[in-house]
């Protein structure tokens, strides 16, 4: 793991390739909480064999622990991490703040809690443990969407409102 500096967030975890690594706040220390859809969206950082290596400026306490499937999952301080399937290349940090539950990792190990790119994801992308759905905000966007095909529909058939 080695540290990489971001524009925005400033000095981050990320694998050796510069992908973001992610702390998700309902994990507890040394136990993920997400499996199922929630982990494909969030896939954990695992190791096949060996240990994690801190490369220059890491200071967090690298280890791993053991998932329900029996795959190794990098942890910092105790912390499970992940890769957010929204980051399509490395330095991409689109999973920060997702949900006010995923956050960006510190070179010592703590969430970076700049809710700056803070964001919702949609109701078909998991964002909490145990494969369940996220639901706040969930209705926004379908409303929106019905509010502007309304308003096309009654533009079209000349329809004005009663004044």
């Amino acid at each position: 793991m080695i540290v990489t500096h971001n524009k925005e967030y400033g000095n981050i975890l990320t694998d050796s390739s510069g992908r973001s690594l992610y702390i998700f706040s309902h994990d507890k220390q040394h136990e993920s909480t997400c499996y199922g859809s929630c982990a494909q969206t969030w896939q954990p950082f695992v190791l096949k064999s060996g240990q994690p290596v801190a490369g220059k400026g890491v200071t967090a306490k690298l280890g791993t622990i053991t998932r329900k499937d029996g795959s190794r999952q990098v942890t910092a301080n105790g912390m499970p991490l992940y890769y957010f399937a929204g980051d399509k290349k490395p330095g991409d940090t689109n999973g920060q703040a997702v949900n006010k539950a995923w956050w960006l990792v510190s070179p010592s190990g703590q969430p970076v809690k700049s809710e700056a790119a803070g964001k919702l994801i949609p109701k078909h992308a998991p964002a909490t443990g145990a494969g369940g759905m996220a639901t706040r905000g969930s209705a926004l966007p379908s409303l929106a969407i019905a509010l502007l095909l309304l308003t096309t529909a009654a533009g079209v058939l000349g329809l004005r409102r009663a004044h």
